[in-house]
């Protein structure tokens, strides 16, 4: 079917498709869903998902998905999702996406979870998001960083802690900085620490940026 011509099927059928059928669809007729349509695509449908469809999908359609809708979006999909789409994915169910898939996520998907969604998301979760690659963790913005939990922090490897970019280590609370591993940190990335974190650093990370 044309793109035009599956936009023109009521959003009440689009559940008795085939499962099958939606992971055979092609990115543009994926795309030309309504956003209504894309809602009603049964969980299971979704499972069957490829990366091509993953990418497709839009920012009005996915932020429409229910929590377990988002819970059966194939990891296939998930990873290959547009930074506009994972913004646009709501706090309400930010925190059902695969948590496997954000140690996968490129810099620039990562660059793009908004500090809301950050907040919704399991402690361990937020620790390995940034453990694939150091390109990953320094893609944290000063809006993010500001937003992570000492709770998350402390999860973070040492390496992945130490990639973080000057900007993202000084936006970081007090109590998040005080929660971090410094054993990768070099002078030049300790001296980003603020005055206002120090206070807060425990005596073994001060022995460690002696």
């Amino acid at each position: 079917l044309a793109p035009k011509t599956l936009a023109a099927i009521d959003a009440a059928d689009v559940p008795s498709i085939v499962d099958a059928a939606f992971g055979l669809l092609s990115a543009a007729q994926v795309s030309g869903l309504t956003p209504a349509q894309f809602a009603a695509i049964d969980d299971s449908a979704l499972a069957t998902f490829g990366a091509d469809q993953g990418a497709a999908i839009t920012s009005a359609q996915i932020k429409l998905l229910d929590a377990s809708a988002i819970d059966n979006l194939s990891g296939e999909a998930v990873l290959a999702l547009s930074p506009a789409a994972i913004s646009a994915i709501p706090t309400a169910t930010f925190y059902k996406l695969d948590p496997t898939a954000f140690s996968s996520f490129t810099a620039a998907q990562i660059a793009a979870i908004t500090p809301a969604q950050l907040a919704t998301l399991d402690d361990t979760t937020v620790g390995t998001a940034n453990t694939a690659t150091a390109t990953q963790a320094g893609a944290f913005g000063i809006e993010q960083a500001a937003a992570l939990k000492p709770a998350q922090v402390v999860k973070m490897k040492s390496f992945d802690a130490a990639s973080l970019s000057s900007d993202a280590i000084g936006a970081l609370t007090p109590a998040s900085a005080a929660s971090l591993n410094l054993d990768g940190f070099a002078s030049l990335q300790a001296s980003y620490l603020t005055a206002a974190q120090a206070p807060a650093m425990t005596s073994k990370q001060m022995a460690m940026l002696d």
